[in-house]
């Protein structure tokens, strides 16, 4: 789960960092992985927009910087 904010509806691509707009809700991703892009870490997520959103229904959050409070949520389960 993360926080979206007004400018995230408008991403398109690239390593999404919050920059301005107010809070709107919150929503549920899959972290699928993470990588490394020109020195910054993000991770890879899964969102349930659609193929039509971001980066063909992915969006990189940056990661270590608590990004949309992404690692304040964050949860995952032993199978």
């Amino acid at each position: 789960m993360f926080d979206i904010y007004e400018d995230f509806m408008f991403y398109t691509g690239g390593i999404y960092e919050h920059v301005y707009g107010q809070f709107l809700d919150y929503h549920r991703g899959e972290v699928v992985g993470y990588d490394e892009e020109s020195d910054v870490e993000y991770w890879k997520i899964k969102f349930s927009f659609g193929p039509d959103f971001g980066e063909k229904g992915y969006v990189r959050i940056a990661k270590g910087q608590d990004e949309c409070q992404i690692e304040s949520y964050a949860i995952s389960f032993d199978l």
